[in-house]
């Protein structure tokens, strides 16, 4: 995202777009338009949030308030949009299963981070509308997953029986084969035994909701399953096949010693086939990064996972 006016020709919103750049040709395009290429207007910062591409590059999904991309949008709040840049469509994702746009109460999460499967298929982020699925009383932040293939949304931030949060949902990331969804909550009703944060009392824990079998578990415990004694305030990532998740926490339980100052963050990756837990901000020789280590991303399989670090 960019507010230079310079990247592509005919840019005169004077706001915020989505660029994407080819590195083979060359080219830049801007994606944040409507479907007949006409450029966003919104009088909000930022008038978009940060995007997610598909693994081809064709689809890119982001949010804005913009409410001249796609007819009907009247809610007057952040949607979530993904271009097709083979087409050249862009169509609303954040509606509930029969199309209906997002009711936001005064109380708005935003939508912040969106998340993309590898095909473009399905699209998971953040809403505060209650109307996007049936039983949604919770007045919360929620987690969703739009199935453009077939138009329907689910919420995923809720426990394996169901039951609805009694925290915030946010910073959703979806598996490449958008089986999986990891996500963060401040929810203590998620997972049996999730504990209260220690230093940061509004932080969150981490969870993935299984979207074929409907299991939520907790992601950030030890490899015995003892659950985290503090939480985190960055997204996790996940890979491919949604079996490995890395994620940053404040946590100084989650394996053996050496520990670090409680005050600052490592990062883990948990395996959900094994249940193994293992820090992986170390140097070469295993030793633990000092001072902040966060923000993870990782590759496909899993295999590399790129950190931030002060250390």
């Amino acid at each position: 995202m960019s507010a230079a006016p310079n990247l592509v020709p005919g840019d005169s919103n004077g706001r915020e777009d989505v660029f994407v750049h080819d590195r083979t040709t060359g080219v830049t395009e801007r994606v944040s338009v409507a479907s007949d290429g006409s450029e966003l207007q919104s009088y909000y910062y930022p008038a978009v949030r940060p995007p997610a591409i598909s693994a081809d590059g064709r689809f890119v999904a982001f949010a804005s308030e913009a409410a001249n991309l796609v007819p009907g949008d009247t809610n007057g709040a952040d949607d979530v949009f993904v271009h097709d840049r083979m087409t050249g469509t862009t169509e609303r994702v954040s509606v509930a299963s029969d199309g209906s746009q997002a009711v936001l109460p005064v109380y708005n999460c935003g939508y912040g981070l969106v998340s993309i499967s590898s095909d473009g298929r399905y699209v998971a982020f953040t809403s505060a509308a209650e109307n996007l699925v049936s039983g949604d009383t919770d007045g919360k932040c929620d987690v969703f997953v739009h199935d453009r293939m077939t138009g329907t949304t689910e919420r995923v931030s809720v426990a394996s029986d169901g039951t609805q949060p009694d925290g915030d949902s946010s910073s959703p990331t979806i598996s490449g084969d958008g089986t999986v969804v990891a996500f963060l909550s401040r929810a203590r009703n998620l997972v049996a035994g999730t504990k209260p944060c220690r230093i940061y009392p509004d932080c969150s824990h981490v969870f993935v909701h299984d979207r074929t079998t409907g299991v939520t578990e907790a992601i950030d415990v030890a490899s015995d399953g003892t659950p985290a004694d503090d939480g985190t305030f960055d997204g996790p990532t996940v890979s491919f096949d949604g079996k490995l998740v890395a994620f940053d926490t404040y946590a100084t339980n989650l394996v053996s010693e050496p520990t670090l100052p409680e005050t600052w963050e490592s990062v883990f990756l948990h395996d959900r086939g094994t249940g193994l837990t293992t820090r992986v901000s170390v140097a070469s020789d295993g030793t633990p990064g000092t001072c902040y280590n966060l923000s993870p991303g990782m590759s496909p399989d899993g295999r590399f996972v790129a950190f931030a670090s002060c250390a």
